[in-house]
């Protein structure tokens, strides 16, 4: 008489290689088995890309069905449950065009047909999980380049098309968080703190382009303007202009604490709001706002910004030391947003 074994429930089954092949398709995708520059590194991982999944087929007929639905789920390919089960197509022809999408830097100015591939796919239907890879990838070109302006082709012989990246950028981050809730639990799990971290990357981008940006081009128009009326005889009319223009920069400045505080204390993400700010970025506001509060222009209203600007600039060196860089280094690289792939993977929350 043979033996009977306990079947496992499968629910359980399903957890496990759902988990199993969210982890697989993460390291193919962005992780060591991703597509590398080197021809013979390139064979090796692609050897490799699919064998932990043809080895969950070849397992048991119950471990087979689950891995094929989730296979199945993941990427949108029907499934025929006749038989030995089978998917309508082979996953590894979706999974590897977005891994070889994936293998390059998107250079939006110097090749302008990068960003066009780039909105092919974004009008291509992609199942959530893959979109959810390239969309977060593309996020973070984006948000490294703002406020730069994006090109693409014109008709043959015009003049390139001009995009607004920072509206492309807050398009790509509502398409990031669509696509994202509807991907299956498992690959949400893998994909969290990921996504998290470019969703927060663009938050500060996007802040540092709105806000930051323009004080710094007044501050730079303001302070040339004193240097004028310093070095030339001019009329009262400069010297009001440049007192007008302080004063209000005073102005903006508190308006700015009182916006930037209300940002740090409703900051949705996991990431620290210093860590995605970056301690490069926090040491380039001490060195604005140093630049203030250190001015040697004398009036009424100057001082009253040089006293604003010096607050802010403690305020941000606080901010810069307690993030553990150095002010007379490159301040720490880019401020620790380079976890590991374990800790990467670890931080979904719990509900």
């Amino acid at each position: 008489m043979a033996a009977s074994y306990p079947v496992l429930p499968p629910e359980i089954v399903h957890a496990i290689v759902s988990r199993a092949i969210a982890r697989h398709f993460d390291d193919v995708l962005v992780g060591p088995l991703s597509l590398g520059t080197a021809p013979e590194e390139e064979r090796d991982r692609n050897n490799k890309m699919a064998a932990p999944v043809t080895a969950l087929l070849a397992v048991s007929c119950q471990v087979r069905q689950s891995a094929l639905i989730v296979l199945s789920d993941a990427l949108r390919i029907p499934l025929s449950r006749v038989g030995i089960w089978k998917l309508a197509d082979k996953p590894w022809k979706k999974i590897d065009r977005v891994r070889q999408l994936l293998r390059h830097t998107f250079d939006f100015h110097a090749d302008k047909r990068s960003f066009t591939g780039f909105l092919v796919v974004m009008t291509h239907p992609e199942p959530p999980v893959l979109v959810v890879y390239v969309y977060t990838h593309v996020l973070d070109e984006l948000s490294a380049r703002l406020p730069d302006s994006l090109f693409i082709p014109g008709p043959e012989g015009q003049t390139p098309i001009t995009l607004d990246s920072c509206g492309i950028a807050l398009l790509v981050d509502r398409h990031i968080q669509e696509n994202y809730a509807k991907c299956p639990s498992a690959f949400q799990e893998m994909l969290y703190t990921r996504m998290d971290r470019s969703l927060a990357r663009n938050a500060i981008a996007q802040f540092h382009t709105g806000v930051i940006l323009p004080i710094s081009e007044a501050w730079t128009a303001t302070a040339n303007l004193a240097r004028r009326i310093a070095s030339e005889t001019v009329g009262a009319e400069p010297a009001a202009t440049c007192a007008r223009v302080a004063q209000e920069l005073a102005t903006i400045l508190r308006e700015m604490h009182v916006r930037e505080r209300a940002v740090r204390r409703n900051w949705p993400h996991t990431v620290p709001i210093d860590v995605a700010i970056g301690a490069d970025r926090l040491a380039e506001w001490c060195g604005l706002f140093d630049d203030m509060a250190r001015w040697e222009y004398e009036c009424e209203s100057a001082q009253e910004l040089k006293e604003v600007a010096k607050d802010f600039a403690d305020y941000f060196h606080a901010r810069l030391l307690a993030l553990g860089a150095s002010e007379g280094t490159d301040a720490g690289a880019a401020g620790g947003l380079a976890e590991s792939e374990e800790a990467e993977r670890s931080t979904f929350p719990s509900n």
